[in-house]
């Protein structure tokens, strides 16, 4: 049963041997509207008429314009997780600059104990901030 062309969304996983696999997955059109189309995965599909409640959970609304989950076309599919990496791969990116910013500078760490005015303290002082002064980096995009 599909109502429109099916839709494709390439995503990846660790192997049992340690490669990366990637994977396409196909969603099939549950119903088109003018903006979009509501979809599901195919592994759903015999799920449709017959058990309303799994479908209504996992189908996804597709628009036709914009920001999609899916693509109408492997190749676009293809095109997006490229994107999408690359979009991954900046914000690992960054976070490994920080790590390695306060690993680079791990000598000059001097802990400050802060009481906030008001506070409930116990008697035991809490340790509230690690500061160190780093060069200032800049992260492109």
């Amino acid at each position: 049963m599909s109502n429109g062309p099916a839709h494709y969304r390439l995503s990846d996983h660790w192997t049992e041997g340690g490669s990366v696999e990637v994977v396409a997955s196909k969603f099939v059109v549950l119903r088109e509207t003018p903006q979009g189309y509501w979809v599901i995965s195919e592994h759903y599909e015999h799920y449709i008429g017959r058990w309303g409640d799994i479908v209504e959970e996992n189908k996804r609304w597709v628009p036709k314009r914009g920001s999609r989950y899916c693509q109408p076309s492997l190749g676009e599919a293809l095109k997006h997780y490229s994107i999408r990496k690359r979009h991954e791969l900046r914000h690992i990116q960054a976070r490994l600059d920080k790590c390695q910013q306060v690993l680079g500078h791990w000598d000059e760490l001097k802990i400050e104990t802060l009481e906030a005015e008001g506070e409930v303290n116990l008697g035991q002082p809490g340790i509230r901030a690690f500061t160190f002064t780093a060069p200032a980096t800049s992260i492109s995009n």
